[in-house]
């Protein structure tokens, strides 16, 4: 037994009731007792996508008010928002859920040694803070240049050819050739 002699469950019962046949004459009440039914934190779940709504009460000018919380994750960041009603709580929480969902079913999922292939490639590109999409796009691009080459001997020949060359100013370059020049006259 409850300490007002109710079960918890029972007490649910005839909050439902009651807010079933109050409906329409106090929707304040109806709501009050529909909230006191409710276990926090309230975990709405759409897919894999999971918004909490938390309760709690917040003091103003003397009063207290209900203050429902909503906390969920979206692309990586907790995100929080608060309401001053249940319903309103309730709502934004489907809605939010719904669009985290939809987030998700959009994106490829990767596993076995898809999801390997992407974490390497990505510990590779870690230190060059480069991304990959930039990675691939450049890649392509020098591919289209090279035709049947490869592009690693494509670079090592022109690494190759940059360790003969030294770099010079204009004027260092005049210069030696006004020398040469002055040399070969004499």
């Amino acid at each position: 037994m409850h300490r007002a002699g109710i079960e918890p469950e029972r007490k649910c019962l005839v909050a439902r009731q009651i807010t079933q046949i109050d409906l329409q004459n106090n929707a304040s009440l109806c709501n009050l007792v529909v909230m006191k039914c409710q276990k926090f934190p309230l975990e709405v779940k759409v897919g894999s996508a999971v918004v909490k709504i938390y309760h709690g009460k917040v003091k103003h000018g003397g009063k207290k008010y209900d203050l429902f919380t909503l906390a969920y994750y979206q692309n990586g960041k907790r995100q929080r928002e608060t309401f001053g009603n249940f319903d309103d709580a309730k709502k934004a929480a489907d809605q939010i859920a719904l669009k985290i969902a939809q987030g998700r079913a959009n994106m490829m999922e990767l596993n076995g040694p898809e999801l390997e292939s992407y974490n390497a490639t990505m510990n590779l590109l870690r230190p060059h803070n480069l991304p990959l999409h930039s990675v691939v796009q450049e890649y392509l691009a020098a591919r289209e240049h090279l035709g049947d080459e490869s592009l690693l001997s494509a670079v090592k020949e022109h690494a190759a050819r940059r360790k003969r060359t030294v770099d010079k100013s204009v004027p260092q370059v005049v210069d030696e050739m006004l020398n040469r020049y002055a040399i070969a006259d004499d």
